[in-house]
């Protein structure tokens, strides 16, 4: 079988290079393909995303599709729903609403996002990680990954993160006389149903 690698090594036959990152945390990226390279915008916010964009590339130049055509497709991305996506909350609280699923690796990658953003206040709402192996050890590295990034950690139903379990509304109240200076992560497992947090702060 063809093989085809992509990464940000030297080494990778398709290599990706962040350029640039603006307010929304959106990466203008570099992708090389032997001596081709194209720049473009990968409209999903995170780091991360700069990766998996190499990896949709690398499947376009696999099927013969030239390099810059691959990277301008990249435009035209569009988000699943609950998926790093920017909602205004209440009194223009940015949400970045990736509340449809988690585990440690996903949401360190939001964290990351989250703290890259320009803001005052930087909180993030988690519900519980099911279904990861050695629990209370995922979840209290998460809980220091926070405390490394200044991220302010609110824990939606569980003290498996190390603080004590919130409810909904102790959740909203905190938010209270927040305004666009405040950026707030939401992201947990199906099980944990963190979008009623982003419901919750848009009423």
């Amino acid at each position: 079988a063809q093989v085809m690698t992509f990464g940000s090594s030297a080494t990778a036959a398709v290599r990706w290079e962040i350029v640039s990152t603006d307010e929304r945390g959106c990466c203008a990226v570099r992708f090389t393909a032997g001596d081709q390279s194209a720049l473009g915008v990968v409209p999903l916010p995170g780091l991360h995303m700069a990766s998996n964009a190499a990896s949709a590339v690398a499947v376009g130049i696999t099927c013969g599709i030239g390099i810059e055509q691959c990277v301008e497709a990249l435009s035209n991305t569009q988000s699943a729903s609950q998926r790093m996506q920017w909602v205004a909350g209440r009194n223009g609280i940015r949400i970045l609403d990736d509340s449809y699923n988690a585990n440690p690796i996903s949401v360190a990658a939001a964290l990351r996002t989250a703290a890259e953003m320009s803001a005052k206040k930087r909180y993030a709402v988690l519900g519980v990680m099911a279904e990861v192996l050695h629990s209370d050890v995922a979840h209290q590295e998460i809980a220091t990954l926070c405390r490394q990034l200044g991220i302010e950690l609110l824990a939606l139903e569980t003290d498996l993160y190390g603080t004590s379990a919130l409810s909904l509304s102790d959740i909203a109240n905190i938010f209270n006389g927040h305004d666009s200076n405040t950026v707030v992560l939401v992201k947990g497992s199906r099980v944990a149903a963190t979008e009623r947090a982003v419901q919750e702060l848009t009423a």
